[in-house]
């Protein structure tokens, strides 16, 4: 383990969530999505693009073709752009802290 790499990957995760971040912000502002925290759907769509690609892209056989996992993980962006209003967390029980 290098706590360098460890650092550097980090820190483009996180210039990256920032970028997303703001490009969700605009979204919004636009009302071309409806986004509860858009801090992190950031986080969660940066890690799940970290993972996906890792996943299918990490080994010596790609899993899939780069045109493949470019419309697999569009369509997703896409879907959450044209996404309805987010779903109200259920309220809590009667006495339960909040």
């Amino acid at each position: 383990h290098d706590e360098r790499i460890d650092i550097a990957y980090r820190s483009l995760l996180g210039r990256f969530e920032r970028l997303i971040e703001a490009y969700l912000r605009v979204l919004t502002n636009r009302g071309a999505a409806q986004l509860a925290d858009p801090s992190q759907t950031a986080r969660a769509l940066n890690l799940m693009n970290v993972s996906y690609l890792l996943d299918v892209f990490g080994s010596t056989s790609p899993e899939v073709s780069p045109e493949v996992a470019l419309q697999t993980l569009t369509e997703i962006w896409s879907g959450l752009i044209r996404s309805t209003p987010p779903i109200a967390a259920a309220p809590a029980p009667a006495g339960a802290p909040a």
